[in-house]
């Protein structure tokens, strides 16, 4: 028997651009970032395609928005993947928010209001 394993990034895994073809391409993408960006109160969707990375580096920015963009592409991979129920999943350091939204703890504004 086959078991699934999803594991999100976290800090250090981001950059300029990050989640740009994804929140580009599909309005529940773009609307989960309005969200995020909702719920944090910071340009996460700017600092994400355009930065400056000094500013997206900064931790009071960086959590929010790598959070946003693993939760968006969780919800594309579940989009694209109906019927994957993983048996695991994990994070690395501030990933580990993502993996419990992911498995069902927490829901995806609970994870972005942390």
């Amino acid at each position: 028997m086959k078991k699934t394993a999803i594991l999100f990034p976290g800090q250090g895994s981001q950059y300029i651009g990050m989640g740009q073809a994804l929140i580009e391409a599909d309005q529940e993408a773009a609307a989960l970032m309005e969200m995020a960006e909702e719920v944090s109160g910071f340009p996460l969707k700017k600092l994400c395609l355009e930065g400056p990375i000094e500013d997206l580096t900064r931790v009071l920015h960086l959590q929010p928005a790598l959070t946003a963009i693993n939760l968006i592409c969780w919800q594309q991979l579940k989009k694209a993947l109906p019927d994957l129920v993983p048996a695991y999943a994990g994070g690395h350091s501030l990933g580990e928010y993502s993996a419990l939204q992911a498995a069902g703890v927490l829901s995806a504004e609970d994870t972005m209001a942390w």
